[in-house]
């Protein structure tokens, strides 16, 4: 990002300036994407609210005081949407009640060891602290190193040794 810090940008895209926003959410998606995929547990919703936080942190710009918390601000905004994207999903569910099997030829013995594996794997990641939650999503998602996870989210202790051992 060429050394410009977030507190300068935060301050020139209150003023309106839509190509230096462009840089804050282009330095942001991944982290955003990752943090969302961390709460909702799907790449596709995790998507839709980080471009929900995106618009409403445009939007929300004059509640933004302090240019330098704007991280922490934003994580804020990420985490209130996708909340409202999980209770818009549950209702959705409890509405439909049964699952819908895709149609396609596929052999179900394949189609059901795939579910259990991911239900496995996203049990295991569920649990884990918040924290460890977070990083390990965002490295596999954004390949975002352990440090710099502890960077953007201000992380305390630990070298990653424990998120490192779950895999590549």
């Amino acid at each position: 990002m060429s050394g410009t810090s977030i507190s300068s940008l935060v301050v020139r895209a209150q003023t309106g300036d839509r190509a230096t926003y462009d840089r804050i959410v282009h330095r942001f998606q991944d982290m955003a994407v990752g943090y969302a995929r961390s709460l909702l547990g799907d790449f596709h919703l995790a998507e839709d609210g980080a471009q929900e936080a995106f618009v409403g942190a445009w939007i929300e710009w004059p509640k933004q005081r302090d240019p330098a918390a704007f991280s922490g601000w934003f994580r804020r905004m990420v985490f209130m949407r996708c909340s409202r994207l999980q209770r818009r999903r549950h209702r959705a569910v409890e509405r439909a009640g049964e699952e819908v099997l895709p149609l396609a030829a596929v052999d179900p013995g394949e189609v059901l060891a795939s579910r259990d594996e991911k239900a496995w794997v996203l049990g295991a990641i569920g649990r884990l602290s918040e924290e460890e939650r977070m990083a390990t999503t965002l490295f596999y998602i954004s390949a975002y190193s352990h440090p710099g996870n502890r960077r953007i989210f201000g992380f305390a202790g630990g070298d990653g040794q424990q998120l490192a051992a779950l895999g590549p």
